[in-house]
């Protein structure tokens, strides 16, 4: 096991022992949210037929200018059965087939009727409002890509090309435990010397958001034997998060708990603040993450550590891309360890701004609250003016 890891090297052990969860077909309906597992192709030209793109007359170039007589009428789904000759039109609605001969769509408002015969204006376009068989996409071409991230438009691509269902990755279920005696559930009123558990909610809202399914939520005393309890009941679990219990301290019994489970221990301890003590590990296919106890610190090794490995399973770029974003106050600081400071940030002028949000440590919950992202500082000493940029990365709640 390697030990104190800079928060690079952590992050590309956490990908490199996350393995892509397998694939299931879902109706496409549900298939939003997911990652698309196989290549789709077209079953056929779209447009399957030169299509009508406006209500009007399908006429011949030539007749720009003319008065002609509409020889017949195609409507949406229709067969055309009239043919455009010289002198002759044909009225079509938005969507229809174009008749044999058709080489303009004259839009209605366009046009002047006189009984049976409409004027045409001039000049007229050769191919103007019509689009040409398989122009949008030709039988048997690849219209989404393994990889591709599904959505409501995706679903009517799907759709189109006479898939009900379609393959995608599955999404990763986790498990949480918050560790400690000292904790109750938000909704009881807490002892003289107990404090509610907010890092079980925190976590389970950060896996809602991260769109993973519901979460299990268990809760484990500062004893082998609740561990241990707790720990069995995410055995299907592909992630599980343990919120404390993951220190030096006597009743830190975490990394025991996880060693006597079988868990291969791969680091413990990252050069970073908040979150130094992260533990992660790997057991099988199965991912451990040891999160600090506090709620910050917890917070932050979800989002650094755990939400790319969970998008890395369900076939999603693991990484958000990072951001450089201009202090609007000063901030000055002093660490051995790289920093992440919980900052709010927003576009201005133009410009990608962010506030940093300090507090008074890892457990303040109340500082950060507003928080939409993380900014990153080497460590060292660092005296920044505003204006100057910052690396910035958002978290997966941006407000």
């Amino acid at each position: 096991m390697l030990k104190m890891l800079t928060p690079d090297q952590a992050l590309d052990l956490v990908l490199v022992n996350t393995t892509r969860r397998p694939s299931s077909v879902v109706p496409i309906e549900l298939a939003p949210g997911l990652i698309l597992a196989q290549n789709v192709r077209a079953d056929r030209d779209f447009p399957p037929f030169p299509r009508a793109m406006m209500d009007g007359y399908a006429v011949r170039a030539a007749d720009a200018g003319r008065s002609v007589e509409v020889a017949g009428e195609v409507a949406a789904g229709q067969a055309p059965t009239v043919e455009v000759t010289p002198g002759r039109c044909v009225n079509i609605m938005t969507g229809a087939a174009c008749p044999t001969g058709t080489e303009v769509v004259v839009p209605v408002e366009d046009t002047r009727v006189d009984g049976q015969r409409v004027v045409l204006p001039e000049p007229l376009l050769m191919g103007k409002h019509i689009a040409p068989r398989g122009s949008e996409c030709p039988a048997g071409s690849v219209v989404l890509e393994v990889g591709h991230p599904l959505s409501s438009l995706t679903v009517a691509v799907l759709a189109a090309v006479g898939r009900e269902s379609i393959q995608a990755f599955d999404l990763p279920r986790v498990g949480i435990i918050s560790t400690g005696s000292e904790l109750c559930p938000p909704g009881e009123k807490p002892g003289e010397f107990q404090i509610r558990d907010s890092n079980g909610p925190m976590l389970a809202a950060q896996v809602h958001l991260a769109r993973l399914p519901r979460p299990l939520v268990l809760h484990a005393d500062d004893t082998a034997q609740s561990l241990s309890e707790a720990l069995a009941q995410t055995a299907d679990m592909d992630i599980v998060l343990l919120s404390g219990g993951v220190s030096m301290g006597r009743y830190d019994l975490v990394p025991a708990a996880l060693k006597e489970l079988g868990v291969n221990a791969i680091f413990h301890k990252v050069t970073q603040k908040p979150g130094k003590p992260l533990l992660f590990g790997r057991k099988g296919e199965q991912l451990f993450f040891g999160l600090p106890g506090n709620p910050q610190s917890s917070h932050f090794c979800f989002h650094r550590y755990m939400a790319p490995a969970a998008r890395k399973m369900a076939g999603r770029t693991a990484v958000e891309p990072e951001r450089q974003a201009l202090l609007t106050r000063p901030l000055e600081t002093h660490s051995s360890r790289t920093l992440f400071l919980l900052g709010r940030a927003r576009i201005h002028d133009g410009q990608l701004e962010v506030q940093p949000l300090t507090g008074k440590g890892s457990a303040d919950l109340f500082s950060g609250q507003l928080a939409n992202g993380y900014i990153q500082l080497e460590p060292g000493d660092n005296q920044l003016e505003p204006g100057q940029p910052v690396p910035f990365q958002f978290m997966g709640e941006r407000r």
